[in-house]
């Protein structure tokens, strides 16, 4: 199978500030592709990362870590084409979050997502902290995902013309993402990641900011069935190459996305970034 035929290999993006430029990778790949690179994972994984990956045997997981990995070498190489995939370690951290150890002289970090039906991650520099979550917003878990949004971040999200399922898989990966951001993970409860507003963005899709980390923004887009929500510090445009992220070749646009609502009163006294 040619997965540039299903899925983009790479794509680039800009980081914008008015005292900073930087660039980024995205990548993602189904998990229906896993057979074409299960039998190439020697091909694909350190030393260190094969061994771990021998003694999974849970056949979701191995699905998920390979293609995980693949996606972030994938995105990795495009920054960094003269290093080879095996030679490239993403370390699992403490708290399970991905560390890519490298050898380029720009410290480049890595994140890794994975739903039902695809893996995806970003490489991106160290100045610039980022995270990304997607999901699939179909009706039956989209009452599980709406257990985590405050009523009034809902009504803002339903407001600017997302239904009912979508509405809430915009405001998990955005709290997922930046969960991932902070490096707290699922640990901490959801309402510490409330959403203050909600606007839709002229570079296409959704821009938010958070009630108590106003120093970051999120930037969510839905794509056919699926929620990709991306988190960066709140100064940063971010701009992909393609005109917004693909998950396919023939991605959807965000839809009915018109004006700005707050979804909370309250103002945390962080500084702006």
């Amino acid at each position: 199978m040619d997965l540039k035929k299903t899925y983009p290999i790479a794509q680039h993006f800009s980081l914008e500030r008015k005292e900073l430029t930087d660039e980024g990778w995205f990548t993602c790949l189904g998990i229906n592709d896993f057979d074409s690179n299960e039998s190439q994972w020697t091909h694909w994984l350190h030393p260190e990362e094969a061994t771990y990956y021998q003694s999974i045997s849970a056949q979701k997981r191995k699905q998920s870590f390979l293609l995980g990995r693949v996606c972030a070498k994938t995105a990795y190489l495009n920054a960094n084409p003269q290093e080879s995939r095996p030679n490239v370690h993403i370390q699992t951290g403490i708290f399970k979050d991905p560390v890519l150890q490298n050898q380029s002289t720009i410290q480049w970090q890595v994140g890794i997502t994975h739903s039902k039906s695809i893996a995806a991650a970003l490489v991106f520099p160290a100045t610039h902290p980022m995270a990304i979550d997607v999901e699939e917003w179909d009706t039956k878990r989209a009452t599980t995902m709406r257990t985590q949004c405050h009523s009034e971040e809902l009504h803002c999200l339903e407001k600017i013309g997302l239904g009912s399922a979508a509405s809430g898989a915009v405001g998990w990966t955005a709290k997922e993402a930046i969960s991932k951001a902070l490096r707290t993970g699922m640990t901490c409860p959801f309402k510490l990641f409330g959403i203050k507003s909600i606007e839709a963005h002229p570079d296409g899709g959704i821009r938010g900011l958070f009630v108590n980390f106003c120093q970051y923004q999120f930037r969510s887009w839905i794509i056919e069935d699926k929620v990709l929500s991306i988190v960066l510090p709140k100064r940063t445009r971010l701009i992909f190459s393609e005109n917004g992220p693909k998950l396919t070749n023939t991605a959807s646009k965000a839809r009915g996305l018109t004006s700005v609502h707050d979804a909370s009163q309250n103002h945390s006294p962080v500084s702006d970034s």
